[in-house]
């Protein structure tokens, strides 16, 4: 009795570790290299480029694009890149990749006009599609199991050299924050 308890232990630690399998990150690009973490909002078209990172082996994923910060792009477009999709990246998209495919999966060319009038540090951002049945950014791996993934960003009129975005304090905020306690 005791082998068997054992036996069903070991079983289930190795269907945990087996379902542990990195999901990867849906991240946001300013190149098709995946290497430039900025876009420049100029007049004129801009894109945005959609990969699937950090996965050995996907068949599947659901997500969307979300502007944040006062981004002020506008949608044109979507060039999908891969396999099947249903929907848009700004409304939210399943994309089926119709084989079992390793990292990087280049999965969209997203077009926007750019207004010109975002402001330094805006994102736009990979989040839950509204419509997936977990409220996740959802992954399948190869064994057909469906996955938390990660979502990256792309920071839009950011620091070129290394996108971080510190954000001036105004002088006078320490004293207001102080006043409180005072």
């Amino acid at each position: 009795m005791k082998r068997i308890a054992r036996l069903t232990l070991s079983m289930l630690v190795l269907a945990s570790i087996a379902s542990a399998q990195v999901p990867g990150t849906i991240a946001v690009f300013g190149d098709e290299a995946n290497s430039d973490c900025y876009i420049i909002d100029a007049p004129g078209l801009v894109h945005a480029y959609v990969f699937h990172l950090g996965s050995d082996g996907t068949l599947a994923s659901q997500f969307m694009l979300q502007l944040n910060g006062g981004a002020s792009l506008i949608h044109v477009t979507d060039i999908f890149k891969v396999g099947l999709q249903l929907g848009t990246t700004v409304t939210g998209v399943a994309f089926s990749y119709q084989a079992c495919l390793a990292s990087p999966i280049y999965l969209a060319d997203v077009l926007w006009t750019g207004t010109g009038t975002s402001p330094a540090c805006s994102t736009i951002d990979v989040v839950a599609d509204p419509v997936a049945i977990t409220g996740t950014i959802e992954v399948v791996d190869c064994a057909l199991v469906k996955h938390i993934g990660a979502g990256g960003s792309v920071v839009v009129n950011g620091n070129p050299v290394d996108c971080r975005c510190d954000r001036a304090i105004e002088e006078t905020t320490w004293g207001k924050l102080k006043s409180l306690y005072e």
